[in-house]
């Protein structure tokens, strides 16, 4: 069984990606999960090349994005420290950022992609209505 924090090593000795990655946007703080590779068409060529973006494997290792020619975006290991704090720190400001009610799971969350699972559930739950909904309660439509 893998734990937080294992080292997962391909035949060339270099630390495997494992998925779901967790992608912050700089710019708005949201976090986006990504589940297997050709997901990672969703970012933009430009905004890779910014460095627009930065992430987390699995194994809370931090991950770059960059832009391969004739191929697309692409996602590896950064630095071969696990860094589980700052993950776990980044989604929790995530759902400060995108719910107006505050998200306490206590420490008992110990799987970060359960815990960015339990965010995403929070931050839809307690999204305020939206316009077309309030309207359609006041005018009955």
């Amino acid at each position: 069984m893998w734990r937080l924090g294992d080292t997962v090593a391909g035949r060339d000795g270099k630390m495997n990606l494992l998925y779901p990655l967790l992608i912050l946007a700089r710019d708005d703080r949201s976090i986006q999960k990504i589940t297997a590779q050709s997901e990672l068409d969703y970012f933009e060529q430009i905004d890779i090349e910014a460095d627009e973006y930065s992430g987390w494997d699995m194994q809370a290792y931090p991950i770059s994005l960059s832009w391969e020619p004739r191929v697309g975006p692409k996602a590896e290991i950064a630095d071969s420290v696990p860094q589980p704090h700052k993950l776990r720190e980044a989604v929790m400001n995530y759902a400060k950022m995108y719910s107006e009610v505050p998200f306490d799971c206590g420490e008992s969350v110990s799987d970060i992609v359960e815990l960015f699972d339990a965010v995403e559930r929070h931050i839809e739950e307690t999204k305020p209505p939206s316009l077309t909904k309030r309207f359609k309660r006041l005018f009955g439509r």
